[in-house]
């Protein structure tokens, strides 16, 4: 089982996560009005960075089998940090 835990994602498997990713990111941006490409980039790097910190990997390309059901539970509990909650509040309020 170690041999299969440590197994990288599949690409089938790599590519759901990223959907889910862009989903839940696409959720989260709804509930601050209309957001730019460059602020939605923020909340993905928000996510992406709470994922690197939960499975010890320096990107997500390094995800192993055994790090999948912990990050599917993150990305659905995820909410974005209270500094990039902030910046978007003022972006938005900067754009009214």
């Amino acid at each position: 089982t170690s041999i299969e835990d440590n197994a990288p994602l599949s690409p089938g498997t790599y590519s759901f996560l990223s959907r889910r990713i862009s989903q839940r990111v696409g959720e989260v941006a709804r509930g601050f009005g209309r957001l730019s490409p460059k602020q939605r980039g923020q909340l993905f790097r928000d996510i992406n960075q709470g994922i690197k910190q939960i499975s010890g990997v320096d990107t997500r390309s390094q995800l192993r089998e055994k790090h999948y059901e912990e990050v599917m539970t993150f990305i659905q509990d995820w909410e974005p940090s209270t500094a990039t909650k902030t910046i978007l509040r003022q972006y938005v309020a900067e754009a009214e």
